[in-house]
């Protein structure tokens, strides 16, 4: 008979207990067990080989996966790629192309002109780094709805739970602007001026990509904070803000993302596939380790439940 083990966690916050990400319970016919962290399940492969293109993840509120994937092909002795945007039902195990996206030269070195994808009920999302822009397509028909193409220079957007996007872009100097579901701009009034809901142009220095968590946090990864360990942290408007000094030590963040419950998810930008996980105060959490140190990590999602 083996002694039983028992494992004490102190919990620095009530929402870190509300997060459910600092335990799991797994219940089998062998009996129960927890995980004191998110652990590693299976590879999902239902891409064309080892040697696929592939870039951005969204999953939508019925828990089917999106995701950007190149298909080589040859014309003319051309090599080129054509981009697709790709979906996958767990249900049925089935796999299948919803977006044409364009055709281009095949350079080894290349990945996709287009990297975040959201997604909803209703509309997803596709960022399209190479134009600058935004564009939203109808999950039922998926025909363009609209194309958000300022403030020029976009880099990153995310999607908040109450239904807006937050677009990070360098017009000029580096912001972050508000916009409905519907695409059209959000504004404010201040000292009786109404002006476009954009914050962070002080702030922000090399920023390379945001999520919306809880309470509509804004988090932002910034090339020039990684030297200090540092990431931004703004309220939903801008009016508050804070930087983090939580990053661990060699860990610089390309991906973030975050899940229903607020918790931060940022994968290492250097190729290693390291996820570390923050509270949505910004306290470091964990490391969640994935087998396989060849694999890089090349996109992560949020899921929208409204």
């Amino acid at each position: 008979m083996t002694s039983p083990e028992y494992k004490t966690q102190i919990l620095k916050t009530a929402d870190q207990w509300n997060s459910g990400l600092l335990y799991r319970l797994e219940v089998s016919k062998d009996g129960v067990t927890l995980h004191s962290v998110p652990t590693f399940s299976e590879w999902l492969e239902p891409m064309n080989g080892p040697q696929a293109l592939v870039s951005g993840l969204a999953v939508d509120p019925c828990g089917r996966v999106y995701w950007l994937e190149g298909e080589r092909v040859c014309h003319r002795g051309r090599r080129l790629v054509d981009w697709h945007v790709c979906r996958y039902d767990f249900a049925n195990r089935e796999k299948e192309k919803i977006v044409f996206l364009y055709r281009e030269e095949y350079r080894p070195d290349a990945g996709s002109r287009a990297s975040r994808i959201l997604v909803d009920r209703f509309t997803l999302w596709l960022l399209d780094h190479a134009n600058g822009r935004l564009v939203a397509f109808s999950t039922d028909s998926f025909q363009v709805k609209y194309v958000i193409e300022r403030p020029q220079g976009i880099i990153d957007a995310a999607l908040s739970a109450d239904g807006h996007l937050y677009v990070l872009a360098r017009d000029g100097k580096y912001r972050i602007c508000k916009y409905l579901r519907n695409g059209r701009p959000v504004y404010r009034r201040k000292s009786g001026i109404k002006r476009r809901a954009c914050f962070g142009s002080r702030q922000l220095e090399d920023p390379v990509g945001l999520a919306v968590g809880r309470e509509n946090r804004v988090y932002v990864m910034d090339r020039a904070l990684y030297a200090s360990g540092e990431f931004h942290l703004f309220s939903s408007d801008g009016d508050e803000y804070q930087r983090i000094k939580e990053l661990p030590d060699r860990f610089s963040p390309a991906l973030i993302a975050t899940n229903a419950a607020g918790v931060v998810f940022m994968a290492d930008g250097e190729a290693r596939p390291a996820v570390h996980l923050f509270d949505s105060d910004g306290s470091h959490l964990e490391e969640v380790h994935i087998p396989e140190e060849e694999v890089a990590i090349d996109g992560e999602a949020r899921r929208i439940e409204k």
